[in-house]
């Protein structure tokens, strides 16, 4: 008795393979897709938040953005130099 698989079974097996490759791939492009989404909206709303602690500490928007990486004290200067009132 011989052992192993014909052409026609090695054929239709990588056929298979295709096909669910061809169906998963779109999926994984859109989850990544999403993903990236969802992260940009979390910065966002980060962002968002950090001005809006900055303006109720200091009672001003930040002038730059570089205010909003480290804490900011009412006797740090704005980026003109002079102290926050």
């Amino acid at each position: 008795m011989r052992r192993g698989f014909s052409l026609i079974e090695v054929i239709v097996a990588i056929a298979i393979m295709i096909i669910i490759a061809a169906v998963i791939t779109p999926n994984f492009i859109g989850a990544l897709d999403k993903a990236r989404v969802d992260r940009a909206e979390d910065d966002l709303d980060t962002f968002n938040t950090a001005i809006a602690n900055f303006h109720t500490v200091i009672g001003k928007y930040p002038a730059s953005m570089t205010h909003l990486a480290v804490k900011i004290t009412q006797t740090d200067n704005n980026s003109c130099g002079t102290a926050y009132t």
